[in-house]
């Protein structure tokens, strides 16, 4: 019995370890990324969205399918591609 006991004692002590290194190299490499940034020569999407920190859209790069949401779809959506702005209230502001 005392020696099931001291064997899960240590396991719970090698895991404790385990995790512990685990979240020193996740909280290092928060602050100091081991891998450089990443660059893409062709990027293939059918919407792009460009976001504040805080979550809010600005702007969204998309294909005439990603631009048929909510209102436009249910009017008969739209057949452009393009950039769309948005003001601080999430609203369409204008687009190219």
């Amino acid at each position: 019995m005392q020696s099931s006991l001291i064997r899960q004692i240590r396991i719970l002590q090698v895991a404790v370890l385990v995790f512990s290194a685990t979240t020193a190299a996740l909280c290092i490499n928060l602050f100091h990324p081991l891998l450089p940034q990443q660059t893409f020569n062709v990027i293939d999407a059918g919407r792009i969205d460009i976001r504040e920190k805080n979550g809010i859209l600005k702007a969204a790069l998309s294909n005439s399918a990603g631009f048929n949401e909510a209102y436009r779809a249910e009017h008969g959506g739209v057949k452009f591609s393009g950039l769309m702005f948005y003001n601080e209230e999430g609203q369409e502001t204008e687009g190219q």
